[in-house]
C-alpha cells in the first residue's frame, strides 16, 4: 500500500509539472536552478540526512530554517585593528595602522 501511495504522489507531481507547462528535468546538468550534490551538504549547520520519523518512515533530507545571529562584539583592545562583517562568508578585515 505504501508503495502505491508514493507512486500516486509521484504521478500527481509529474501531472502538475505538465500543467505548469514546464519540461521535466531528467539530467542534473540540465537543471537551471540552484543545485547541490548531497556530499556538499554533509556537516552543514541545520542540514540532516538519512533520518526516520516517529512512524519509522525514512527521511532523506531535512533543512532547518536558520536565524541570522550577529557576530560577537569586538574586544575594545583590538577594535581599532579589525572590522567584522555581518556576512559569515566575509573574513575578518585587518586594518593597517600607521604610526
Amino acid at each position: 500500500m505504501e508503495v502505491q501511495k508514493r507512486l500516486e504522489s509521484l504521478l500527481e507531481y509529474v501531472h502538475h509539472l505538465g500543467e505548469m507547462n514546464q519540461k521535466p528535468v531528467f539530467k542534473i546538468d540540465e537543471y537551471k536552478n540552484l543545485k547541490f550534490a548531497e556530499q556538499e551538504l554533509v556537516g552543514r549547520i541545520g542540514i540532516q540526512h538519512d533520518l526516520s520519523d516517529q512512524e519509522g518512515e525514512s527521511i532523506w533530507l531535512t533543512i532547518e530554517r536558520l536565524k541570522r545571529i550577529p557576530p560577537p562584539p569586538i574586544p575594545e583592545d583590538v577594535k581599532e585593528w579589525i572590522s567584522v562583517s555581518n556576512d559569515p562568508n566575509t573574513p575578518v578585515n585587518i586594518k593597517e595602522k600607521n604610526y
